[in-house]
């Protein structure tokens, strides 16, 4: 890290971008360390090949996000965020400038003038802490705690509850969404965040899958607990992603693929547990 906050102390204007189709991770890295830097009195802008999730809209520092699908301006370095390269921004023209790369996702490329690689971060959002607290930034509490959602979300999560099977002798719960579910709700494809992460709250628990049937298209997000290793299930599957939380796509028809898919973080959850 100290090769970052060097980096950073020594210029003075910065753009920070993330990944395409930004999540929450993403979005409150960059938003973080755009407030920090001008705190410090330098310019920064951040960028984002994509909108904004809804769910981050109201993030303070949000509004501000350009959204573009090129860079062009007079900055010193572009700080990647969340980024295993630098294609995952989908931005031309981060590459006229000195690339800081700060990441936690493995099989990195290391692609930039400065690397900061940490696969043991839960977060790029816990390695961007470091980096502000390493600057000597005060921590505030504003805004600290949102709270929103909408009707429809309840809606959504009661139907894919409602529809949760248990599989691996009660260790593997499985979801399943489809558009008609997103219609019958009121709901995007984005109100789904965090969800996939509450059969984990019961005990017996230890793996989550939820199949995504949208547009034709059918993807899988897979969550663990602990010493489960659902990555490499993933990445078996053409996907990746990390230890705890990967997604990758299959191919119909949904039943043999769910059959599939649920022996192998079955399997998985075996290896894993104790």
């Amino acid at each position: 890290m100290r090769e970052v906050l060097d980096a950073l102390r020594s210029r003075r204007r910065f753009v920070v971008a993330s990944h395409a189709r930004p999540d929450g991770d993403a979005v409150g890295s960059q938003l973080a360390l755009t407030h920090a830097l001008r705190q410090l009195g330098k310019a920064a802008l951040a960028v984002s090949r994509d909108p904004l999730p809804p769910y981050c809209q109201s993030l303070p520092g949000a509004s501000e996000v350009s959204i573009t699908s090129h860079v062009d301006g007079e900055f010193d370095a572009a700080v990647v965020l969340e980024c295993g390269s630098l294609a995952r921004t989908e931005l031309a023209g981060l590459d006229r400038y000195l690339v800081i790369n700060v990441d936690h996702h493995m099989g990195n490329t290391n692609y930039g003038a400065v690397n900061w690689f940490d696969e043991t971060a839960a977060a790029c959002g816990e390695m961007v802490f470091d980096i502000v607290q390493g600057l000597g930034v005060p921590l505030t509490d504003r805004d600290c705690e949102l709270s929103q959602g909408s009707v429809g979300k309840l809606r959504l999560t009661g139907a894919l509850l409602s529809g949760m099977e248990l599989q691996g002798d009660g260790r593997v719960a499985v979801l399943q969404v489809d558009d008609r579910m997103l219609r019958e709700s009121g709901c995007t494809a984005d109100d789904l965040e965090g969800l996939i992460n509450l059969p984990l709250a019961a005990a017996d628990v230890q793996a989550v899958l939820l199949f995504k049937d949208f547009e034709g298209q059918l993807r899988v997000s897979v969550r663990s607990k602990r010493s489960i290793d659902v990555r490499a299930v993933a990445v078996a599957y053409g996907g990746g992603g990390h230890r705890n939380a990967s997604g990758f796509s299959v191919q119909r028809p949904l039943d043999a693929a769910r059959r599939r898919v649920v022996a192998d973080v079955t399997a998985a959850v075996d290896a894993g547990s104790p």
